[in-house]
């Protein structure tokens, strides 16, 4: 039997399969590659034993420090300290591809994700039709008729995904699928934006974005998008209220009127549906910020986020960059406590406002209920923690922001220890290499290109050995689009000293487990100001680690810096990524260093109407490579070439 033919077999087997596990009983899958699946197999850091705050310790260090009086106290759990082990570091890689942490309840329940034009069986039959192959984009086709913001969908028509199906896997990369009473869930794990299959080698790059996940999209064509108000800049509801309202009791007794959720839903989609694909809003501010899905090769690469806003606690901040994803960004009912405080939106009017379109009837609030939003949903919250869906807890700061989370939440899974998974993934994020690319660069042009490099001034940032110098440049300093350096101004007034659970507690935390203070010794003040946007500092953007990135166009944060292969036609994010043309790494690298390039390239991002809405605009860091600044188009061509082939060096 030829492969085609066995690889049509596995997936029907799988139909079968999934049609009996509906009918029968509950179930969880996410697909997780072998080492044979991988492009970069291979593990970097090894040298690492322990961390301690973000302080690195080697195996002989340990040794040492046990046999100092205080050193095994040190190196305990309950004091912060983290191994990073073989078994850890499996640990980290199984929770990035296959815990969700719960958030299909949100996304599935209350979301509607598979509810609207793409459905649970819809992309069943896409996963069925690939036979087996591997794809960078699952095109699944629309189940019903209906209307996303200003698109109308017929029943038939493909719908592009960008999400990443490896070859002979059963699910896309980072999907779960959850059978739970017969009644399918999915959910997303890490692995959906920072890992990605690779065509031209057919295997998985582990800590690659996903280059289109078109996040927007999907979330948009959801029953109840509007769940995602908080990642847009609506914020006057009064022109989405009508006569017929409804109205609930907030929380100071007054009565406040929920929108009418067909109108407000049109308006979310619409903004949604702005997003460039492979982008992602990860900031609830009540502004449309999406930022490009930032490669997971994590060494080196402090402080964490693209504003740098993650520099406290274990792995310098990537443990805090880690639970915010699943804290915050994939569970909306995360910020309900202070929503009005930040957004002047009462909390039960919040509340209905996510609820009154649920998906599931069982989340879904009526406001003719004798009951409060708040009230209902505790009813049928299937979570301990009262206030959000995902599998978290509340650190003793809830519900107030300290420099670890900006809501008072940890994920966790019950059974597990308090930040074991989360330190985890870190461990695992921070040894991955990035795969050098396809082809090979002469010895020459890359030694050509070290010197451009050095006289262009680039190392001036882009020092160390992971390519960053770790400090987060002012916003008007670096030139590029100002919004989202400011996203966590507001979070000023909620701002707490930053108190945990010891890394030694078990989930479900215990009446009266022991808290411990993270230290902020290490953490340079001024900097961390800037990366939060408080005290005044205006915000600003970390700088950039530069290893692999022949693996991640588009560049900037906005991610608008975007060539394809031909740069006559294929320019900005509405001739690539909206095209679904895949942006180029040597034209985009080009357009990042050449002046007449870029402006070609901001100029067609500015042609696509309400891209600046959702300010993704390819600005900024005009740091030239180019003729006007006196280098060659071959020394251009030799420093492109040097960037693509990084590797970590520990004397730059």
């Amino acid at each position: 039997m030829t492969w085609r033919r066995a690889a049509w077999v596995v997936p029907l087997t799988v139909l079968i399969s999934l049609i009996i596990l509906v009918l029968a009983g509950d179930w969880e899958y996410a697909w997780m590659p072998s080492d044979e699946d991988l492009l970069n197999p291979e593990r970097g850091n090894r040298e690492q034993a322990w961390d301690i705050w973000g302080q690195r310790i080697t195996q002989e260090e340990a040794d040492s420090l046990v046999e100092t009086s205080w050193g095994e106290a040190l190196l305990s759990p309950g004091n912060g300290a983290v191994r990073t082990d073989d078994e850890v570091l499996q640990l980290g890689r199984e929770t990035f591809y296959r815990e969700s942490f719960s958030n299909e309840h949100f996304l599935t329940d209350v979301m509607g994700v598979m509810d609207g034009p793409i459905s649970f069986w819809g992309v069943t039959r896409a996963l069925i039709s690939l036979r087996g192959r591997g794809t960078t984009n699952l095109q699944v086709k629309a189940s019903r008729d209906a209307v996303v913001g200003n698109r109308e969908i017929s029943r038939g028509d493909v719908i592009n995904t960008g999400l990443d199906v490896a070859r002979g896997a059963l699910v896309p990369l980072g999907i779960k699928v959850r059978i739970q009473r017969g009644r399918p869930m999915m959910g997303i794990t890490c692995a959906a934006c920072h890992a990605a299959y690779d065509p031209v080698s057919e295997k998985v790059v582990e800590g690659a974005p996903n280059i289109d996940l078109n996040a927007g999209l999907l979330l948009a064509m959801s029953t109840n998008s509007a769940s995602f108000l908080a990642n847009t800049d609506i914020d006057d509801l009064e022109q989405y209220i009508t006569d017929n309202s409804p109205s609930v009791t907030g929380s100071d007794g007054k009565l406040y009127r929920l929108p009418d959720p067909d109108r407000l839903e049109q308006a979310v989609d619409e903004l949604l549906m702005l997003w460039p694909p492979g982008t992602f809003d990860s900031s609830n501010e009540m502004r449309s910020t999406p930022t490009s899905n930032p490669d997971s090769f994590t060494r080196g690469d402090h402080p964490y986020g693209w504003t740098g806003f993650a520099m406290a606690g274990p792995f310098r901040g990537l443990s805090m960059l880690n639970n915010n994803v699943h804290g915050m960004n994939s569970d909306k009912f995360a910020d309900i406590e202070t929503f009005h405080q930040l957004h002047g939106i009462d909390r039960e009017q919040y509340l209905g406002i996510l609820l009154q379109r649920a998906a599931r009837e069982s989340y879904r609030y009526d406001p003719d209920l004798d009951e409060t939003p708040s009230e209902f949903f505790a009813r049928n919250n299937p979570t301990e923690v009262s206030s959000i869906t995902n599998d978290a807890i509340a650190l003793p700061s809830w519900p107030l922001a300290s420099f670890l989370t900006p809501n008072g939440y940890w994920i966790g899974t019950p059974g597990f220890r308090v930040w074991e998974e989360v330190n985890a993934m870190s461990a695992f994020q921070n040894s991955l290499v990035p795969p050098s690319p396809p082809g090979k660069s002469s010895s020459t042009e890359i030694l050509r290109g070290r010197r451009t490099f050095l006289e262009a001034g680039c190392r001036d940032c882009h020092s160390g050995p992971a390519f960053t110098n770790n400090q987060v440049i002012p916003a008007e300093q670096i030139g590029t689009e100002p919004v989202r350096a400011r996203a966590f101004e507001d979070m000023d007034q909620l701002l707490v000293p930053s108190t945990i659970w010891a890394f030694s507690e078990e989930i479900p935390v215990r009446t009266g487990a022991r808290m411990i203070d993270v230290p902020l010794e290490r953490v340079d003040r001024d900097q961390l100001e800037r990366a939060w946007a408080i005290d005044g500092s205006g915000g600003g953007y970390k700088v950039k680690g530069l290893l692999g990135l022949y693996w991640s166009p588009p560049y900037l944060h906005d991610g608008g810096v975007a060539v394809g292969q031909d740069p006559d036609t294929q320019l900005g994010v509405p001739g690539t990524l909206f095209d679904w043309t895949p942006p180029d790494p040597t034209e985009s690298l080009r357009a990042l260093l050449d002046r007449e390039l870029r402006e070609r390239v901001v100029e067609a991002n500015r042609s696509m109407s309400g891209l600046d809405r959702v300010n993704v605009l390819g600005t900024g860091h005009e740091y030239w490579v180019d003729e006007q600044a006196g280098f060659t188009v071959e020394e251009q061509e030799s420093l492109i070439e040097y960037l693509l082939n990084l590797e970590w060096d520990e004397d730059n």
